[in-house]
């Protein structure tokens, strides 16, 4: 798994199109503030979730504070995932560094 700050996965997504963004909170969550273009996939249906990734795919993980990313990361790599990138501080970090009209919670 790659860690990634919010600064570099900004980055990283502006000059490459073909990521997934995965958001592994709650619908709940998710309905206060999520990133553009995220697809929700919570951690708590996650294994029913996996069967929409493709084990090719470019994915970037997020969650409220990088917490769950990080086990949903190390649960995709034990499971044959190679392109897996954790967004460090999850979304709370995002909201302060990149995009501060984002909601915090």
């Amino acid at each position: 798994m790659k860690n990634l700050k919010p600064s570099e996965a900004k980055k990283l997504l502006d000059s490459e199109s073909d990521f997934r963004i995965i958001d592994v909170r709650e619908m709940w969550e998710y309905e206060i503030v999520h990133l553009p273009n995220s697809e929700l996939l919570p951690i708590s249906d996650f294994q029913n979730g996996i069967t929409k990734l493709n084990k090719t795919d470019k994915l970037l993980i997020y969650c409220h504070h990088g917490v769950r990313s990080v086990s949903v990361c190390s649960y995709l790599e034990q499971r044959g995932f190679n392109n897996v990138y954790n967004l460090s501080g999850g979304i709370n970090a995002w909201s302060l560094e990149v995009d501060d009209s984002l909601a915090l919670y």
